[in-house]
């Protein structure tokens, strides 16, 4: 018999369950298709996705459709990226050529998304569509609890004040997307583990952040995508190699998609 410890948007999840977290797949179809052929093989009962499915790569539509199947009912978290793409907000926290990019991908949506009634919910998804997910002590978000775009660079420096600052914002534990690299902090220590393939921790109820790293842009100078599974509240990350060239290619071939955000993916930067 299934023991039920808390629940997610309707969706009971109990002992036993295996849910696979996914994020920053940022356009990137091989990157997210090489993952959720893994994930197929793990046999999850639930995907979620939390944050930045669009950005930056070369395949927003095909991203968009992908993740939008496979996280019907369950969790798919929108990222400040996601919500500069699809709104009229502001763009001036972010340079020319995400700018650039941006439009490109408005653009990209827009032909097929705009005409008929299937077209209009999959727009009204995307723009409905939270940045933040809580069931009990388990708590998601795209980005970081505390400050919305300025918590994830100062987390990225490692700051233990920021640390412990965003800590404090959670009651147990959260998952978080943006930073790009897979690791894990606990209150006690307030210092971020960076974590390998296959590394799991126990969360055992103790107030943690942790990052499943990224299916489509990894930041860790590993260009592997990277995603987290959850069973019985033990984290385990997982890396899975792609075709990073044909991601690449895929780039190159839109002048409005700076060259760098095809040379990155081979180092994972």
């Amino acid at each position: 018999m299934r023991i039920v410890v808390f629940l997610a948007q309707g969706c009971a999840v109990g002992y036993g369950m295996r849910i696979a977290i996914l994020a920053d797949a940022k356009a990137n179809e091989p990157a997210l298709l090489a993952v959720l052929a893994a994930v197929d093989r793990l046999h999850v009962e639930r995907i979620w996705h939390i944050g930045s499915l669009l950005g930056y790569g070369p395949d927003p539509l095909a991203v968009a459709e992908r993740i939008h199947q496979v996280t019907q009912g369950t969790y798919c978290l929108s990222s400040p990226h996601d919500s500069a793409i699809i709104s009229v907000e502001s763009l001036s926290l972010y340079g020319p050529s995400f700018l650039k990019a941006t439009l490109w991908t408005r653009r990209q949506l827009q032909p097929s998304w705009l005409a008929g009634g299937t077209a209009r919910a999959r727009i009204a998804w995307l723009h409905g569509l939270s940045a933040h997910g809580a069931d009990g002590a388990l708590q998601l978000f795209s980005t970081t609890p505390v400050d919305f775009i300025y918590g994830v660079l100062q987390i990225s420096a490692g700051r233990e004040d920021e640390l412990r600052r965003q800590l404090d914002a959670v009651p147990g534990c959260a998952l978080v997307g943006a930073l790009g690299r897979p690791g894990i902090v606990w209150r006690d220590d307030a210092v971020w583990h960076a974590v390998m393939a296959e590394q799991s921790s126990d969360t055992g109820g103790r107030r943690c952040i942790a990052c499943p790293g990224a299916v489509g842009q990894p930041r860790d100078r590993d260009p592997r995508a990277s995603f987290l599974l959850w069973e019985d509240g033990r984290l385990t990350w997982q890396r899975v190699e792609y075709d990073v060239a044909e991601t690449q290619r895929r780039i190159r071939c839109h002048p409005d998609l700076a060259p760098h955000y095809a040379e990155r993916l081979a180092i994972g930067v």
